[in-house]
């Protein structure tokens, strides 16, 4: 089946490939592109965290125990099956890199002890970071087992593995391109032609969370439960994905956590048929259309002077659950934004 290239394209470098067509806002405050990422979160999270904070204040925001334990999972996953890793090479470039996959064994002992490298940043962060030494590799297991049903054999003698490949869609109703790294596709996508049984898999994992303070000093253990449904945010990221191969290819959406998995496709998940993955991915372009529109207002101006304009414009929500667990200092700078301090 052939697909047009025009619009969907693989970027070997981003920046440096749109910053001769990009909007004079995009230049001002050195902004290149939407990502599914920055489009799931508030205006107020967004504006702070990709257009006030440089990509190095970014490297710099707060992680946790939750999420280094997925990107373990991840990354043994990745090194164990993909025979094509996207990375920066020696010239700084993303480009795709040839990968002899691992063992199994030897990918979970290079992500642990990645994810040991870890420092928490409280009790309660130790106390994860700790039990998550022992639940890694028991949810690991399980995406192997999901990806094993997913292939109809084990994995590691399937197709072509490629991971983490920047792919970007140039819509004709934004003024910047979407661009996003896919977890897995199975098969290969040569001259605009998808491979006999191609489909892309996106991981999701899910972690025992801690909940109080108990008497005896230990914290009370949440274990982790699988969602009865996708969330919108994952369906979107799917739904990016699914249109850069222009709704030809299957996407899976494959949940783990260390004591199962779930796998949610177009057979039991609306959002997933090519209509819902329309219906997402327009959700998605709504988002970055309505965000341009604001920045557009003040792109003769400089960038301090758009930055204060949207932030007088926009409501930070700071009582968001998640949005803003970015630490004190960062917190403290975006209260002063925000006239809040």
């Amino acid at each position: 089946m052939e697909l047009k290239e025009k619009k969907n394209k693989v970027l070997v470098d981003p920046l440096l490939e749109k910053k001769n067509i990009l909007p004079k806002f995009a230049h001002t405050l050195k902004f290149n592109h939407w990502s599914p990422t920055s489009l799931s979160l508030g205006d107020g999270p967004f504006i702070f965290r990709y257009l006030v904070l440089t990509q190095e204040e970014r490297r710099m925001l707060p992680a946790n125990a939750q999420m280094k334990a997925g990107v373990a999972c991840n990354n043994a996953t990745q090194l164990a099956l993909a025979n094509i890793l996207w990375k920066f090479n020696s010239a700084k470039k993303l480009a795709p890199t040839k990968h002899i996959p691992l063992t199994k064994d030897a990918a979970l002992q290079i992500a642990m002890e990645e994810f040991k490298e870890y420092r928490p940043g409280d009790d309660k962060d130790q106390t994860k970071a700790m039990h998550y030494i022992e639940t890694i590799p028991q949810t690991i297991k399980q995406i192997f087992l999901g990806l094993e049903k997913l292939t109809g054999v084990s994995p590691t003698t399937s197709p072509v593995v490629t991971c983490e490949k920047h792919i970007s869609v140039s819509d004709d109703r934004l003024l910047v391109d979407i661009i996003g790294r896919t977890d897995f596709e199975f098969g290969s996508f040569s001259g605009g032609i998808l491979s006999p049984g191609f489909f892309l898999a996106e991981l999701k994992t899910v972690h025992d969370r801690f909940g109080k303070l108990k008497k005896d000093g230990n914290f009370t253990l949440l274990n982790a439960r699988l969602p009865s449904k996708p969330s919108e945010t994952h369906l979107q990221q799917c739904a990016f994905y699914s249109r850069v191969y222009n709704y030809e290819a299957p996407i899976y959406l494959l949940y783990a956590c260390k004591d199962d998995y779930e796998i949610f496709d177009s057979s039991n998940c609306p959002g997933l048929t090519k209509t819902g993955l329309k219906e997402n991915y327009n959700k998605l372009v709504a988002v970055a259309r309505r965000r341009e529109r604001m920045l557009a207002r003040y792109e003769t101006m400089d960038r301090e002077s758009i930055l204060e304009n949207i932030i007088a414009d926009t409501d930070p929500n700071f009582s968001h659950p998640y949005f803003w667990n970015i630490g004190p200092e960062f917190q403290k700078r975006a209260f002063q934004l925000w006239n809040l301090e």
